[in-house]
This record gives C-alpha cells, structure tokens and sequence, in this order.
C-alpha cells in the first residue's frame, strides 16, 4: 500500500469543500448585508453605507418619475400639436370649399332671374353656413365673413318659402335649434371682428322676416321671439351693441337712431318669451346701456313709445339684484352699469311716466 495525502493549501485550484461543513449551529454565518460584499466591514473601498444606498435608490426613484413625467407630457404636446395640424388642415380644405361654392353662387346669380337665385341660394345656404361656422378665425376670414352675411341679407329680403329665416319657424326642433346655432355663430363672428354695428344689422335683417314692417307682428305667435330670444341668452350682443350702438338713439343722425330704438324693440322681442332667471342679465344690459331712457322719452317715433310700455312690461315686482351685481358693476364710458341703469329710470320716470299721469307705474318703479 502507497498512502495518498490531500492538503487544500497544496492544491489552490481545487474546489473547496468548506461549504458543505455543517456543525449545528444555526446561527452561523448565513447574513445578507446591504452594504455589499465584506459583511460589516465598512471601510473599504468601493463599499456604500445603508444611508448611502438608501440615498440612491430614492434618486434612482426619483429620476424615473421624472421620465414618467416627462414621457406623458411629451404625448400630451404631441397629442395637442396633431389635433391643431389636423384641424388646420381640415379648415384650410373647408375654406376651399366655401371660396368654390361662394364663386359659383355668385356666377350662377348673375344669369339667374331674381325669384330662381332666392331659391338656389335658399338651398345652398345652410350648407355654406356649416361651413363657415366651422372653419372661422378672426385673423383669416374677413371677407368670407362679409359673402356671408351677403347671402343671408339677400335670402332675408325674399318671400318667406325661400326666405333663410323660415328654418327658424320650422316644427322640428332639431332643425330649428340647428339654425339658430348656425345664426348665433355668425353673429358671434361680428362681435369678434369688431363690427357691431354689422351684428346689428344681421339683428335688424331678422327682424324684418319675422317681424315684418310696419305693425312688427310676428310671422309666428311664439317661435319668432323665440328666436331672438335664443340670440340674446346665447351670445355677447347685447352686451356689445348696449355699449358701441344704443348709445347713437340720442344722437343727431336720425337713422342710427332709428335703427338703434327698432333694435330695442327687437330685444323687448326676445325678452318677452324668456323666463324671468333667463331674461335678467340680457334685460340689465339693455337698462343700463348709456343714454337710452333720454332717447326713449324723447323720441316723437310711436315705436320709442311702445317699447316704453313694454319695457315695463317684463320688469319682475320684486327684482332680484343680487344676481346682476357682476354685470351692474362692469364701467362704460367712464361710469358703472349701475349708474347708467338708475339715470335711465330717473329719466323714464321724469320724462314719461309722471309727463303721462301714470303714476302707479312711477311708484311701482
């Protein structure tokens, strides 16, 4: 027999075999550290501490949120930049279209007999209507919004069969409301470009065809003021015109004078067929529009006269103040709404109603 001896020492490349020892001691050696590698031993290098590792992965945290943050609001850019292009893309095509039929209403007018063109441009009309109503900006469509208002003012002029406005007396009432939102947006479209005394004039056009000259009787029992109605709750022009408009009621030139009082009566119209929590912030507009009880009182037309009396006529007993305060509180030409509103009734009441013996109303007022 030749003995064999085996040292680990004389042989380093040998696996070692020290992991399988086992002497009983469950607590022996088997701690996880996280530190790293060397257990306790802090102070070599290339270690990190608790704190320190505690420290990066809060950074590390940190910094994938604000990836997270940054991703979503790149998509959010992203998604806002599409739907502009997409949009631009899509009036720019739109704008085409209007320019093309608008060329060739005007072509086929100008050969057409006076009653053919009201019944073309009758139907051809709403659809130029969608179409400006949806790709309108102030900066680009000026003159498309003068063709526009041309149509309507000639479809206005015609008999009611082939007259623009008959879609507001229609019995649908989808088609109507469709309407009106299509003529509320052109109006609004006015008042945007800065012409009010045009938004005016589009007012007074629809009133010629549902209130016709002379007596203004409705052409409907209801629908007509309706309509009007609809535009006063719906759009800024009232607001507007009781500031850059009804103020030319008491001035020298007759006709804007003239057409600023059929105005009035027009929103007297209007406010007549709203209830009352729909009728108070268009009805404080109008009573506090600068000057105007001097230009009701004193004006010889019978018109003047009658929208005094109906003036009174949708005034609640008991107004409730509170909910016109923001408006009351708003400054033309130099003063507050509020003041113009209580000049307007010290005017009305001095010039009118004690000059008329109706002292019941003056009481009341």
């Amino acid at each position: 027999g030749i003995a064999f001896s085996w040292c680990p020492s004389e042989c380093p490349e040998a696996v070692s075999l020290e992991m399988f020892n086992f002497d009983g001691n469950p607590t022996g050696g088997g701690r996880v550290s996280l530190a790293g590698r060397g257990g306790r031993n802090r102070g070599r290098a290339g270690e990190e501490s608790r704190a320190d590792f505690l420290k990066r992965q809060h950074k590390e945290r940190e910094a994938r949120e604000r990836k997270r943050l940054q991703e979503k609001a790149a998509v959010a850019i992203q998604a806002v930049y599409r739907s502009y292009r997409c949009l631009k893309l899509a009036r720019a095509e739109r704008r085409q279209i209007f320019d093309k039929r608008s060329s060739d209403i005007n072509n086929v007018g100008a050969v057409l007999p006076v009653d053919k063109k009201a019944k073309f441009v009758h139907l051809a009309i709403i659809p130029m209507l969608r179409l400006f109503g949806f790709f309108f900006t102030a900066r680009e469509d000026g003159s498309r919004l003068r063709a526009m208002k041309d149509l309507v003012v000639f479809s206005a002029g015609q008999p009611l069969a082939s007259n623009i406005f008959s879609a507001a007396l229609v019995d649908d009432d989808a088609s109507r409301l469709s309407f009106l939102l299509l003529f509320e947006k052109l109006v609004s479209a006015c008042l945007r470009l800065g012409r009010p005394w045009e938004a005016m004039r589009l007012m007074l056009v629809l009133q010629g065809a549902l209130f016709p000259a002379p007596d203004r009787r409705p052409v409907h029992e209801t629908r007509a003021a309706q309509a009007v109605g609809h535009l006063l709750r719906r759009t800024e022009v009232l607001a507007k015109l009781s500031v850059e408009v009804l103020p030319q009621a008491s001035g020298s030139d007759a006709q804007a004078a003239s057409q600023a009082i059929d105005f009035v009566g027009l929103c007297l119209s209007g406010l007549e067929s709203c209830p009352w929590g729909e009728r108070q912030r268009p009805l404080v507009y109008l009573l506090s529009a600068p000057r105007l009880g001097d230009a009701l009182c004193g004006s010889n037309l019978p018109l003047a006269r009658d929208c005094l009396r109906r003036l009174f006529a949708v005034l609640p007993a008991v107004p409730a103040n509170h909910e016109c305060n923001r408006v009351l509180d708003c400054r033309v030409e130099g003063q507050t709404r509020r003041w113009w509103l209580l000049s307007n009734m010290a005017a009305i009441l001095e010039l009118h109603l004690m000059a008329s013996g109706l002292t019941g109303s003056a009481i009341s007022l």
